[in-house]
């Protein structure tokens, strides 16, 4: 579960780095969009039809727009927003069955004690810690500044959570300070910082 979890950065990372790529490099067609070109394209048993098209032509290309998806008129600041807020929805329900149904691993990866032998205000730092992927996701349900909001406090919850965790660790029981393989603060640092330029980026798109 641990490496599931921490694969989960990785994950993010290719989930964002195709976000990044030009619309034009993942542009798919489905087959109700080429039924709707073929029946767009001219007569061609015609030869005046071969620079004129037809009525019913005319009309398939009018109503196409009427027939997209709505989701595709989003803006890309919104898709952005719904994408991030799913992601960190289930990374918080992830968390939360980790910490509270399993071994805690994650947080033992990180150089942590399992989550009932912290002391009680660690307790609360883990359940905010699992509870702002969730917050994050009802908020991007609601979208425009809500969404940002939800954004910003599972990256603030994060940061602030990982640079606690190290300032403690020196403090914390020498076997599990040990047992960290993985740097909890850098980790959240920069996904953090790709996720605020992934943003600026799809803020910038709709410019």
């Amino acid at each position: 579960l641990r490496d599931i979890m921490v694969g989960g950065n990785f994950f993010l990372l290719v989930l964002l780095y195709i976000w990044l790529q030009p619309a034009t490099s993942f542009s798919f067609s489905s087959p109700a969009d080429l039924r709707r070109m073929r029946a767009a394209l001219p007569a061609h048993n015609e030869i005046g039809a071969l620079t004129r098209p037809s009525q019913k032509s005319l009309m398939t290309l009018q109503g196409t727009n009427r027939d997209a998806d709505p989701a595709d008129d989003q803006p890309p600041i919104d898709k952005f927003r719904s994408l991030m807020g799913n992601l960190y929805g289930v990374a918080g329900l992830a968390h939360a069955a980790d910490c509270y149904l399993g071994d805690s691993q994650l947080l033992v990866a990180a150089g942590s004690p399992p989550v009932q032998e912290l002391p009680t205000a660690g307790q609360g730092l883990v359940a905010l810690w699992c509870a702002a992927g969730p917050i994050a996701l009802v908020a991007s349900k609601v979208g425009g500044i809500a969404a940002d909001v939800g954004l910003l406090f599972y990256g603030m919850v994060e940061v602030a959570g990982a640079a606690i965790l190290e300032g403690e660790l020196p403090n914390l029981d020498g076997v599990a300070a040990a047992a960290a393989d993985i740097d909890p603060l850098t980790n959240a640092i920069v996904v953090q910082g790709i996720v605020l330029v992934s943003w600026l980026y799809s803020r910038n798109r709709e410019e």
